[in-house]
């Protein structure tokens, strides 16, 4: 951990993209922009049918029995649908196929109910990626649950180049869904993103932290795309989920050092485009999620 957030500080900011090396003719430019957003017509929620066919394993890392602090402003993942708080989703696409599969192509795939992207899990065959979503689900200190709203889908990424996307979604929106189509020899992507808001109506957001090394306030975020940037484009391969294209993955937001649940979700994804392997090294962003800091009078 010492080491990613030594590489996070040479990095001029998380989200701050840096150049990749012009050396690496086998690799194409990264397309670059920022986060954008459409309003969206597909169903807020997922429904118990959905639900019950999506959810193939429970793989939650949570396994402390949570109870009510009775503070509002605590955010932690909750017991939402059984014993975890985190699910792993069945495969959501065939091999060349789209995702959401055929049945419910050209819509975006969300998240169950009011849950948001935690982890995802893709294994490799025949030039494509069946991929799998963890999701978890959020509450206060009082065991109300953290809901959704506002959701639009992001930008849509291009085939063939890396992709930086730090964040993913529109400032104060997190990952909460996707949607991808196969384009040639890679995919693209696009995202669904929400507010999150507790039952009182205050939205949650990124808190900043003074770690004590002299950069003063930064993002409560894991530094793995930062640091990534920061080595051009991942020539540190522990920082990536797949030390190479063609590799199998299964990527989950990290604990904390004493080994306990954080409640952090995914906010950046990162794909560098391989021409030869025909196919991505992938990282992501992890940010602790909190209710905004009253300003001072």
């Amino acid at each position: 951990m010492y080491k990613l957030f030594f590489l996070f500080t040479s990095c001029i900011g998380l989200y701050v993209g840096c150049s990749k090396s012009s050396s690496e003719s086998s690799r194409a430019a990264p397309a670059v922009s920022p986060a954008k957003s459409t309003a969206i017509t597909s169903p807020e929620t997922t429904t118990k049918s959905q639900l019950q066919t999506s959810i193939d394993t429970d793989t939650g890392s949570d396994t402390q029995t949570k109870t009510a602090t009775g503070d509002p402003s605590v955010i932690q993942f909750s017991k939402h649908l059984g014993t975890r708080s985190h699910y792993l989703t069945a495969r959501l696409n065939e091999v060349g196929g789209p995702l959401p599969g055929a049945a419910i192509a050209n819509t975006i795939w969300q998240c169950p109910e009011n849950s948001v992207v935690t982890g995802m899990k893709a294994s490799y065959l025949n030039l494509d990626r069946k991929f799998q979503i963890e999701c978890g689900f959020l509450e206060d200190g009082m065991q109300r649950p953290i809901v959704r709203q506002n959701c639009q889908t992001s930008s849509t990424t291009t085939g063939l180049v890396d992709f930086m996307l730090s964040p993913a979604c529109p400032l104060g929106t997190f990952p909460a869904g996707l949607q991808s189509s196969k384009i040639a020899a890679d995919r693209s992507f696009s995202f669904y993103c929400c507010e999150l808001a507790t039952a009182d109506g205050v939205k949650l957001a990124i808190p900043t932290i003074d770690a004590g090394n002299g950069l003063g306030l930064q993002p409560a975020c894991d530094p793995s795309m930062a640091g990534m940037q920061a080595q051009l484009w991942g020539l540190v391969p522990n920082l990536q989920v797949n030390a190479s294209g063609q590799a199998s993955f299964a990527f989950s937001c990290p604990v904390d050092a004493a080994q306990k649940e954080t409640n952090k979700v995914v906010t950046g994804f990162y794909g560098e485009y391989f021409r030869t392997e025909q196919d991505r090294r992938w990282g992501f962003d992890c940010c602790q999620l909190a209710l905004p800091v009253p300003a001072s009078n």
